[in-house]
């Protein structure tokens, strides 16, 4: 029997890990600068990821939340805002970027940010949300 057998595709980001993906993503999209690396990353997370509810896996007292971003990610493929937020972040920062999940309380609603350097010129956060489907 086979072990560690992966298959991939150079025309589809990678679902390994998080990062890998994001790096995938930038890769796909010839993206070299981080403005280009943020919307690859915004235009193929949103074809992966679709709504609907957490992910719940068995545990010994019932049903809890997964809080594996890749499996959310790639096995499961969706959630609420704040899975989405979560997972983009944890896929960004470990792509080397600097990202960070925000969340607006008084809303209960979930978006991520990241620092780049903008049209203006000037390095700044920068807000995207998946869910909402704005940028």
């Amino acid at each position: 029997m086979s072990e560690n057998v992966w298959f991939g595709n150079s025309a589809w980001p990678s679902n390994r890990s998080c990062g890998e993906f994001a790096k995938d993503a930038f890769r796909i999209a010839g993206a070299k600068t981080d403005k280009q690396k943020a919307l690859a990353f915004y235009d193929w997370f949103t074809r992966c990821m679709m709504r609907g509810p957490n992910l719940f896996v068995p545990s010994a007292g019932g049903y809890t939340r997964c809080f594996d971003p890749l499996n959310v990610f790639t096995s499961w493929g969706f959630g609420e805002c704040t899975d989405w937020g979560w997972v983009a972040t944890e896929a960004l920062v470990a792509a080397g970027m600097k990202a960070r999940r925000v969340v607006v309380h008084n809303m209960g609603h979930t978006y991520y940010e990241i620092w780049y350097k903008g049209d203006d010129g000037k390095e700044q956060w920068h807000a995207f949300d998946p869910f909402g489907g704005w940028y």
